[in-house]
């Protein structure tokens, strides 16, 4: 099986909830919407606060990432509703919306960019600042391979190639280089 069914695959497995945030905090017309993997790590998060989109791969404000850093307990479920993929696409695309044309144009000269900064790390790999509304995503052992542990903190400059871009999240993958 190659790396696209493989990854398709384990898309499939992913689960998808959503989190009114009324509920439990009294914000109201807040609601976040959650991609998590089979073993329990958030993957993608979206949060529409009073019509104002926000989304965990997405010119984040403040470099204030926001995928929640546990992994998701089965008590942690009583406070999100499951929802379906098309659902929470549904979401993702709302939540991208505002960009997409700053996107086409990013895409024509994301292959020529090189570098970067480290910015955080979530479970899916390491957030590449990009000094653009939009990031790249490196494999963390790659990573580790290239940059000295003592560097390996946000802020670190970066040198790399673009593997692809990742229409359906808006993001780059990237090899780290020495």
């Amino acid at each position: 099986m190659n790396s696209y069914n493989e990854e398709l695959k384990k898309e499939i497995m992913n689960r998808y909830y959503s989190y009114d945030h009324l509920d439990l905090e009294g914000r109201e017309d807040c609601k976040s919407y959650y991609e998590v993997s089979e073993e329990g790590f958030y993957l993608r998060s979206i949060t529409c606060n009073k019509g104002i989109w926000t989304n965990s791969y997405i010119q984040v404000e403040d470099n204030e990432f926001f995928l929640p850093e546990a992994i998701l307990e089965q008590e942690d479920k009583e406070f999100l509703t499951e929802i379906s993929r098309v659902e929470f696409t549904k979401a993702l695309q709302l939540s991208q919306a505002s960009f997409k044309t700053e996107w086409i144009e990013f895409k024509s000269r994301a292959m020529s960019l090189c570098k970067g900064e480290l910015c955080c790390f979530y479970p899916q790999g390491v957030v590449i600042k990009l000094n653009e509304p939009f990031y790249g995503l490196a494999d963390y052992d790659q990573c580790a391979k290239v940059v000295p542990s003592e560097q390996m903190y946000p802020g670190t400059p970066v040198r790399f190639t673009v593997d692809f871009i990742d229409e359906e999240n808006y993001i780059l993958h990237l090899t780290i280089r020495v």
